[in-house]
């Protein structure tokens, strides 16, 4: 299985990988990083290469995008909401993410979806059954946090999750191979941060408290469906 990633930036690879890799028991090497490109020496993003979630919607309009598609079993884009009402993002109102979270998840799959076939019409059409949409309300950071929050709120925190996260390894510093790692946006510290996810008793439990989490798993499932099925047939 050869899977590629389009996402905002390497700490969102990261973490999905990890995700991927937990849920389908598959390595990393199955996975390639296309938008934006790692680089591989030093774990950062590529001098050449731009992240965020405006050149996500540019690359679904590129002839990379094809090519990626035609190149891969599956992909997955990887985009973040809490920049939605933005006008090149074009998703309103923010707000339809707290009062009706699966509408406003649809909304924006929709504009996903238009940016796919804004400059080729039929690419979706074309691609959808390896396309794999990975939608974080309204960031990535609210996935772990789930996990890392000691008591689940009534209600799943959306906003400013990453500041959550900072405070919790602030008051209780992570550990890895007996050495702290301090909360820091790069890949280091997110590749350690979602570790957790390489388990899928954790994927599971983080399933039950988010919506956008739980969709991408289940479109996951979906793919570990096929996967099985043509394993068995050949």
């Amino acid at each position: 299985m050869k899977i590629g990633l389009i996402c905002e930036g390497i700490t969102d690879y990261i973490v999905i990988e990890n995700i991927i890799c937990g849920y389908l028991g598959i390595d990393d090497d199955n996975i390639n990083q296309l938008q934006p490109v790692l680089d591989e020496t030093s774990q950062k993003q590529a001098s050449h290469s731009f992240g965020g979630w405006e050149n996500v919607l540019t690359y679904l309009q590129a002839t990379d995008f094809i090519d990626a598609a035609d190149n891969h079993d599956y992909l997955i884009i990887q985009i973040d909401t809490d920049e939605c009402e933005h006008k090149n993002f074009g998703v309103k109102p923010i707000s339809l993410a707290t009062n009706n979270p699966e509408d406003f998840y649809r909304l924006i799959k929709n504009r996903l979806i238009e940016k796919i076939n804004e400059k080729f019409p039929t690419n979706f059409q074309q691609y959808s059954e390896k396309l794999i949409f990975c939608i974080s309300i309204h960031s990535l950071e609210c996935w772990l946090l789930v996990h890392y929050q000691k008591k689940q709120p009534t209600t799943h925190k959306i906003v400013r999750c990453a500041q959550a996260l900072e405070y919790i390894f602030d008051v209780q510093p992570l550990t890895v191979n007996r050495k702290m790692v301090p909360y820091e946006k790069n890949y280091r510290c997110y590749d350690a941060i979602s570790q957790p996810f390489l388990n899928i008793d954790n994927i599971e439990k983080t399933c039950k408290e988010s919506l956008s989490f739980r969709l991408f798993i289940e479109r996951l499932n979906q793919v570990k469906a096929v996967e099985l099925l043509l394993s068995i047939t050949k």
